[in-house]
């Protein structure tokens, strides 16, 4: 069949697909003799010029500080600890997996362009070492998948600078829990921010930075916890359709005392039963990762 002539219709669709492994940064208490591989992923389509939906599925390898060493011990009921206890080794490497569902919406504010983005974002992950939690709200214990949560947002997406070596973009988000589980005492909006900079150096190499203000709210936690997210690194297109990427990701809660594992609890003197009471969940991962499509920066 003889090729048609005249220009190429641009594509509807685009799409990622890469796999990664992560190298945990950390004084983690724990000997991790394999890193764990991921693989990320989604689709995208153009409805019209100003309005695009996407789906994607996003893992990031990591390792939790702060879940193995010495940690206070308590008798349930009593707020004074009675002693300090070892943790029992744990392995602490996790998988934070992400599923993120998108229809954006470009409108414009006086020749400016504005992306309007209504979404739904699916959080889970946990210890390599499964953990029964005290669950000090009902005074049991139970097990808890300690950072699965689910979120329906609105965000607001404003190019701040649009050009062929450089982009920088602002957004504000608003974001709620689909529903509250376990200890989750409250689920009213709460406000998310990013910013995403990229830097276009040679037609094949560019540099990113991307800081964020994450909220999180697993089922573990009273209260939302709210963490800075610092992401940055760089993006090599080997081809055309192929690239590879090496960057560091690390999140860092701000309003939860200490971190990991900060202390144990006894539910009779005995001590027949204890479990952990958690603090922040902090990490910090290098990645290496190869892919087809366009390159992958998990936007959180």
């Amino acid at each position: 069949m003889p090729r048609q002539s005249g220009p190429k219709r641009p594509s509807r669709f685009d799409y990622s697909l890469s796999a990664a492994v992560g190298f945990p940064i950390g004084n983690l208490g724990y000997n991790i003799t394999a890193n764990q591989g991921i693989i990320q992923g989604g689709v995208g389509y153009q409805i019209d010029p100003l309005t695009k939906a996407e789906a994607y599925g996003y893992q990031i390898p990591g390792a939790l500080i702060g879940v193995n060493g010495t940690v206070p011990l308590y008798i349930r009921g009593n707020p004074n600890p009675v002693g300090s206890a070892k943790l029992p080794p744990i392995n602490p490497s996790v998988i934070y997996k992400l599923a993120v569902v998108t229809v954006q919406r470009t409108v414009f504010l006086d020749h400016h362009p504005i992306i309007i983005t209504p979404g739904y974002l699916s959080t889970f992950s946990e210890f390599s070492d499964s953990l029964v939690i005290e669950n000090k709200s009902l005074g049991i214990e139970e097990t808890v998948r300690l950072r699965s949560f689910q979120q329906k947002f609105i965000a607001v997406s404003v190019p701040i600078v649009l050009s062929r070596k450089f982009i920088a973009v602002a957004t504000a988000s608003s974001q709620w829990l689909m529903a509250t589980h376990s200890v989750n005492e409250t689920n009213h909006a709460r406000l998310n921010f990013l910013g995403y900079a990229e830097y276009f150096a040679t037609p094949h190499t560019s540099f990113f930075f991307q800081p964020s203000r994450f909220v999180s709210y697993v089922p573990s936690d009273p209260y939302p916890q709210y963490s800075f997210t610092l992401t940055y690194g760089l993006n090599f297109r080997l081809t055309k359709d192929f690239w590879a990427q090496a960057q560091v990701f690390s999140i860092t809660p701000t309003n939860f005392p200490r971190n990991g594992i900060v202390g144990l609890t006894c539910a009779t003197a005995s001590c027949g039963s204890i479990a952990p009471d958690l603090g922040s969940a902090k990490a910090t991962n290098f990645q290496l990762s190869v892919g087809i499509g366009k390159p992958i920066v998990v936007p959180i």
